[in-house]
């Protein structure tokens, strides 16, 4: 299969297929029609044939007036990062502080050869005990010499908000007590 490119004519080999677009929301520097391309002036988005850097919402019905707020679908291949933020009712809005915790802990739980999930199983498992130490019967044996990151439970109560009674490490360093 081909690569998906924007922005170019497509062959016979083209498939049905879903992308990612960024974008970003702006204010309007001037009446800009659905589609427009345009750059950024003055903070403002503004008509711009020559370089711009994305189009105005194509699947906006009319144009949108000066000052007025909308979608800038930014140019394929431009943007150097991409993330998704989202919230609901019944989550609490994720943080940068919640999404660098999350980032610790899944790196943690690959350098342990855990999944993520897994990982905060053995956790919230140890968490639940009213053991010091982790129960045998939960804990992984595999890991001498290892010891959680600093950090390590006040990034689990940010990811989880659940709170963290024990200190220690979920799993067992072998003859480490």
């Amino acid at each position: 299969m081909s690569e998906l490119k924007l922005g170019h004519l497509l062959d016979e080999s083209a498939v049905r297929d879903a992308i990612h677009v960024a974008i970003a929301p702006v204010v309007s520097g001037q009446s800009l029609k659905p589609g427009e391309p345009v750059s950024m002036r003055d903070g403002r988005a503004v008509p711009d044939v020559h370089n711009p850097i994305g189009v105005i919402d194509p699947f906006l019905p009319h144009f949108v007036d000066n000052g007025q707020r909308c979608w800038l679908f930014l140019k394929p291949g431009t943007i150097t990062s991409l993330r998704h933020v989202w919230t609901h009712p019944l989550f609490d809005a994720v943080t940068p502080e919640h999404g660098a915790a999350e980032m610790r802990l899944r790196n943690f739980a690959q350098s342990l050869g855990f999944t993520y999930d897994h990982m905060l199983d053995l956790a919230q498992t140890y968490q639940q005990s009213d053991e010091k130490w982790p129960d045998p019967a939960v804990i992984e044996w595999r890991f001498e010499g290892m010891w959680i990151y600093e950090g390590f439970w006040d990034d689990y109560k940010l990811v989880t908000g659940r709170e963290a009674k024990h200190d220690g490490a979920f799993f067992s360093c072998g003859g480490c007590s």
